[in-house]
């Protein structure tokens, strides 16, 4: 039931959206390359980090920077996206 629940919010827009928020630097700035409202866009990202059980960005002025979960979803999202 956990794994079904996973895989049923990792889809790939929300792969692409976390993608987008690390090469980007901001929240804003991916919703807007990704044509979606910034609402949406942190509310996939939370749904998320819940669906895998860790925190993924650290969030302070400047922007998101990856935590080392992150860095290891980053790595096979883009593996998933190619």
């Amino acid at each position: 039931m956990v794994l079904k629940n996973l895989l049923r919010r990792l889809d790939l827009t929300t792969l692409q959206l976390f993608i987008a928020v690390y090469e980007e630097g901001t929240l804003t700035r991916a919703a807007e390359r990704e044509a979606i409202a910034v609402s949406a866009a942190s509310k996939r990202l939370l749904e998320l980090e819940q669906a895998v059980g860790a925190t993924l960005f650290q969030r302070n002025a400047r922007g998101m920077t990856l935590t080392p979960a992150g860095e290891t979803l980053l790595h096979h999202a883009r593996r998933v996206m190619r």
